[in-house]
């Protein structure tokens, strides 16, 4: 275990704890409170699958060709950790990789910080352990059991496909509405968001521009605009403006800035009164003000939201997915999202006679999959939509091992500062 504790020790060193555990527990800053849980997430990439159809076929004396190995389903467990996991995502070609998921999600707070510290330094022993195993096996698989020393372990086959374990992280939090404007501004004592979420910051910046131009328009009884009400023209023109993009699924729109999975109506819900009165009487306003936030060169209400959606991984064909820029707009307003995913799971019996419709629930996977569920959020315990950051995924930053823990302290503490300052 020597290899293990040298690189726990290499992970402590790196981290921007700098208190012993027990003394850092009594400091809690001034003003700080408990926040929505963050959830953290590392797509690894190392293909996994359960060899049991193998030796099912070995003990059972068969000739031939042995039968393959089984990938995984998404969300199957692989390993329970203390305070994590390891589960099983959806990879291409049908295959699936490793994911390891802080679980459950850390309370936003110094306590939480601790607590999340300590769950990272087990999943990167572990890592460690992987890595270990996998030297020197130039591509060839590892049994699982080598790693934890669990014979039951033994049914997992692990294919590595690089020497530091990387990861492309993904963060879920509550956030209230008002604040997702600041996302990727620089917080109170100097706080910012990792380097991996660089896209996010960049997109939110030309957000914030663009909207504050359009808001100027406002009619004098709503100018200069909520801050809630900027969050929400900058979320809805990210996912028009992305929309013109060709994807392979739906949910890769929202990979520049925030994927929603709290949906859209209930964010609507979350403007103060005065402005959710006047855009449900006049919601062509709102559909106008947000067209014109997204500065797309085509203002077209007719266009679906998500443009092209390739049919296959060869990119041979790609079609429109979901509604018309106009009703999604118009139906948020009156208290429905038709992007989310739940809402097509919720209806799909209404849509019998239209199956193109009915498999939406399948394709908008993760988008507004929340439905109307929120978090309280900040000193104030605002109700505050649930968020997932993504923009690692589109820009293919992998993190290595050792570098999770930072990440997800560097995280922490940007929301902390989010949701507590100023603005």
């Amino acid at each position: 275990l020597r290899a293990d504790v040298r690189v726990g020790q290499a992970a402590r060193a790196a981290s921007p704890v700098a208190l012993p555990h027990r003394l850092s527990r009594l400091v809690v800053p001034p003003g700080e409170v408990v926040q929505r849980a963050v959830g953290y997430e590392f797509e690894t990439g190392w293909l996994v699958a359960d060899r049991t159809p193998i030796e099912v076929w070995r003990l059972s004396g068969a000739r031939g060709t042995p039968p393959l190995p089984r990938p995984l389903a998404k969300k199957e467990l692989v390993y329970g950790g203390d305070g994590f996991k390891v589960e099983a995502d959806e990879a291409a070609g049908g295959k699936a990789e490793l994911e390891f998921i802080v679980h459950p999600p850390v309370e936003a707070s110094a306590l939480g910080r601790d607590t999340l510290y300590e769950r990272m330094v087990g999943m990167t022993l572990l890592g460690a352990r992987l890595l270990r195993a996998a030297a020197n096996r130039e591509g060839a698989a590892l049994m699982f059991d080598q790693v934890t020393g669990n014979r039951d372990d033994r049914k997992f086959a692990i294919w590595p496909n690089d020497e530091e374990l990387k990861a492309g992280p993904q963060v879920t939090a509550g956030i209230t509405l008002g604040k997702v404007q600041q996302l990727g501004r620089r917080q109170a004592g100097g706080e910012e968001l990792p380097a991996a979420f660089s896209a996010t910051v960049a997109a939110m910046g030309n957000l914030r521009e663009n909207v504050a131009a359009v808001t100027a328009t406002l009619p004098p009884q709503l100018a200069p605009g909520s801050p809630e009400l900027h969050s929400l023209l900058g979320l809805v023109a990210a996912y028009m403006e992305a929309g013109e993009t060709a994807v392979f699924y739906p949910k890769q729109i929202t990979d520049r800035v925030l994927l929603a999975r709290t949906d859209f109506a209930t964010l609507f819900k979350m403007l103060p009164k005065n402005e959710q009165d006047w855009f449900r009487k006049t919601p062509r306003d709102f559909v106008a003000l947000a067209l014109v936030s997204a500065q797309l060169g085509d203002h077209d209400p007719n266009k679906q939201v998500i443009t092209k959606v390739w049919t296959d991984e060869n990119m041979t064909d790609r079609h429109p997915v979901g509604p018309t820029r106009e009703r999604w707009l118009w139906f948020m307003t009156q208290g429905y999202d038709l992007l989310s995913s739940l809402h097509y799971r919720e209806l799909a019996s209404s849509y019998a006679d239209r199956p193109e419709e009915a498999r939406l629930g399948t394709e908008l996977e993760s988008l507004g999959e929340m439905g109307a569920r929120t978090e309280e959020v900040g000193a104030a315990r605002q109700q505050g939509g649930i968020f997932e950051l993504r923009s690692a995924a589109l820009s293919r930053t992998k993190l290595p091992l050792l570098q999770w823990e930072p990440f997800t302290a560097q995280v922490m503490r940007y929301l902390i500062a989010l949701e507590n300052g100023a603005g």
